[in-house]
């Protein structure tokens, strides 16, 4: 396990401690372990490596951490609470979209990379 993940793990962990979020997995909850909202995922995505002379020089795979809950005001809680920790880190990362609505599943989604 990468520090970085690690590092997401503990403030997410955190996060399920103090109620903020009701859980969290890695990549997907499945229907016989269904969660209720707010919740997160997280997930390691492959970045291609600094290659040259047919080696590879160095790798950094990014995180992606999702967060989904049923209204705004929720959302911006988590949002505060999980940027606040991930600086307090010193771990680098961009919310990659807007907040938005799913409204197959009735509730909204936030999206950060690391």
């Amino acid at each position: 396990m990468h520090k970085k993940e690690t590092e997401i793990k503990t403030i997410l962990q955190a996060m399920k401690d103090a109620g903020i979020i009701a859980g969290y997995v890695y990549d997907h909850f499945t229907q016989d372990d269904p969660i209720s909202t707010p919740f997160a995922v997280y997930r390691r995505i492959a970045v291609p490596g600094f290659k040259a002379d047919d080696k590879v020089y160095a790798r950094d795979d990014s995180e992606d951490v999702e967060f989904y809950a049923d209204d705004p005001d929720t959302m911006d809680t988590i949002m505060e609470v999980f940027e606040s920790q991930a600086d307090a880190a010193e771990l680098v990362y961009e919310r990659t979209a807007d907040t938005v609505y799913i409204e197959d599943e009735d509730f909204y989604e936030s999206l950060y990379e690391f």
